[in-house]
């Protein structure tokens, strides 16, 4: 469909304003001539299912450190899983 269509061809709906497909703000077409005027996308308004893709943003900071006492627990289980295993050898 091109930019000045006003109704749609397979159900008959008329357009009234454009929807954004990246922040969803909804307006006259006429707001739209350069872009989203409230996030400045600018892509292929005409094009169906055109969305833009999510942005993947890193963490803000770091997981934190793994507590002493798991560090304990898991050497304590890897040390009794050695012995069984030495036990079940002989």
């Amino acid at each position: 469909m091109g930019r000045d269509t006003k109704v749609c061809p397979d159900c008959g709906r008329i357009f009234t304003s454009v929807l954004c497909p990246k922040c969803g703000f909804s307006g006259d077409p006429e707001r739209f001539r350069t872009g989203c005027p409230v996030c400045g996308h600018s892509g292929d308004f005409n094009a169906p299912g055109s969305f833009a893709t999510p942005e993947i943003r890193a963490p803000k900071e770091p997981a934190p450190p793994v507590p002493v006492f798991m560090w304990i627990v898991a050497v304590v289980a890897l040390g009794a899983a050695l012995v069984a295993l030495a036990f079940a050898m002989m």
